[in-house]
């Protein structure tokens, strides 16, 4: 028996097949069946796979629709320094200005390698490069160091195009290349340190009495976040702020709470036991900035401390005033002189090749004394004495300090009084006559005779001694006269209620004119003494 049968699955191969029914050609029948099916099975597998390829297609087109927005991030530059809080810029780091940049995606799994996908990076909206996506080294770029070399603001961005046309283009990428030092280059005002340290010196005992030393540094006119002070702690002048840099001691990084203007300026604090261990002597204490890219400003001014760290003066006594011990010094004491004394024996820690004696006598200052073997006596003189009132009572302290470089060590306080008033006109200096007070007129009963001269008309007769009183007159003043060579006054007036320039009129009795002298002893003048 013979048939036709499709053996190839196609419907265009035709093989006859013969046979008679037995179990041989039944068997070839059966084999010819299984040719068939799979010439069909291979047809079906053909069809399968361009099947898969047309839903890869379709996969990748309905990706492509939904692929924009993975494109939202902008490129990433390499070797930058991020956005920090209160410093959003990207930054080019000054160690990185003589190399290339290379930037790259933040992701590339949307990427199809090898279908001639395109990737264009541009700056500044303008064409940079375009790399063909052939495999994942093609996604990055060098910038040449020329292209970035100049300071400002540089906008990164790329475009990506897909094998089928369409394309996306990412957010920029804000790039910044900083040059400008900080505060714009200009020096800063000197830092700021404790007052007592800039007067009296970084003494031991501070620093024994502070757990830090705080130095204020100025604000800079464009400090921002992420900037960083330097300390530096220079043991002579400075003789250049633009050569190689102090060797900072310390450094304080800027913080967002440091720029709010409310903050004030910034303070950095140094441990007491670290400031021990640094150079003594007289020291400039200067700071300048470092920006996050790594510029730094310029020196400030300094301040200059005298630093002595030894054991200072200890122990000082009490000075001593012998002529205050009756309770007063008055006129008549400081015509004696008046001095002050600093017993022996000497204070603790005395470096005498160093240390000096300050007198302090009320206000004022004495000349500086080097210090020698003790008791050491100081003359306290009439402009002193007087500084604060020559004619007047009041109450004051007097002490006396050593001092070692710029540091001052102060010796505990005596109280004394002083009383420089007198009665009537005030005096000038010392000298015991007032020449402001007017002088006394002697009148003689003989209308004829001269003023001051006394004729055979006043023999056996008591005189007159009229005066002219003064401007400063007061009820209860005594005015006293003397006469001659007497040591006793020979008249007192107690003023009442005499105005200025009135007269008064002084009675001396002819016998204390006879003990005063005759016309050949008795003086020219008659003194008057105000009480």
């Amino acid at each position: 028996m013979t048939e036709t049968r499709d053996l190839s699955g196609f419907g265009w191969l035709k093989r006859p097949v013969s046979g008679c029914g037995c179990a041989c050609c039944r068997q070839g029948l059966m084999a010819a069946d299984r040719y068939g099916e799979r010439q069909m099975d291979l047809h079906e597998e053909k069809k399968t796979a361009e099947e898969v390829r047309q839903a890869v297609r379709k996969k990748r087109l309905e990706r492509a629709r939904k692929r924009k927005y993975r494109l939202e991030a902008a490129p990433v530059a390499l070797g930058t320094l991020l956005p920090i809080s209160g410093d959003d810029r990207t930054l080019w780091p000054k160690t990185q200005w003589e190399n290339p940049l290379t930037l790259t995606l933040p992701r590339t799994d949307f990427i199809e390698y090898g279908y001639d996908e395109t990737l264009e990076y541009m700056i500044n909206g303008s064409h940079l490069q375009t790399n063909v996506l052939n495999s994942p080294s093609d996604v990055d770029v060098i910038v040449p160091v020329d292209v970035i070399k100049e300071a400002g603001r540089y906008l990164f961005s790329y475009r990506y195009t897909q094998y089928d046309g369409n394309d996306a283009d990412s957010s920029e990428l804000q790039f910044t290349v900083d040059k400008v030092p900080p505060n714009e280059g200009d020096e800063g005002p000197p830092p700021t340190l404790p007052v007592e340290v800039v007067t009296n010196g970084l003494t031991l005992q501070y620093l024994n009495d502070n757990a830090y030393l705080d130095i204020s540094v100025s604000r800079t006119k464009d400090m921002l976040a992420g900037d960083t002070v330097f300390i530096s702690w220079a043991p002579s002048l400075l003789t250049s702020r633009q050569s190689d840099p102090f060797e900072p001691i310390t450094s304080k990084p800027i913080t967002v709470d440091d720029v709010v203007p409310e903050a004030g300026d910034p303070v950095v604090r140094l441990e007491a036991d670290f400031v021990k261990t640094l150079a003594q002597g007289r020291i400039a204490v200067v700071y300048r900035y470092q920006d996050r890219t790594g510029n730094f400003g310029a020196y400030s001014d300094a301040t200059y401390i005298e630093v002595d760290l030894n054991p200072g003066p200890a122990g000082l006594q009490t000075p001593e005033v012998d002529l205050a011990f009756d309770g007063w010094i008055d006129r008549a004491d400081a015509l004696l002189g008046v001095e002050v004394e600093i017993p022996a024996p000497s204070y603790e820690n005395a470096k005498p090749e160093a240390d000096q004696i300050e007198v302090v006598w009320e206000n004022t200052r004495l000349p500086l004394v080097p210090v020698s073997s003790f008791p050491m006596v100081f003359l306290i003189d009439w402009a002193t004495l007087s500084a604060q009132g020559a004619d007047n009572a009041r109450t004051f302290e007097v002490g006396y300090n050593v001092v070692r470089g710029v540091s001052k060590t102060p010796s505990p306080r005596l109280t004394v009084n002083v009383n420089f008033s007198v009665a009537g006109p005030p005096p000038v200096g010392l000298d015991p006559v007032n020449i402001n007070l007017p002088p006394v007129v002697v009148k003689s009963r003989n209308s004829s005779a001269p003023d001051n001269q006394l004729t055979e008309a006043d023999l056996d007769l008591s005189a007159t001694a009229q005066l002219q009183l003064y401007n400063e007159v007061q009820a209860g003043q005594v005015l006293k006269l003397y006469w001659g060579t007497l040591s006793d006054p020979v008249s007192e007036i107690t003023l009442t209620t005499e105005s200025p320039a009135a007269t008064v009129a002084f009675e001396v009795a002819w016998a204390d004119i006879v003990r005063g002298g005759t016309t050949r002893s008795c003086r020219s003048t008659t003194p008057l003494r105000t009480a």
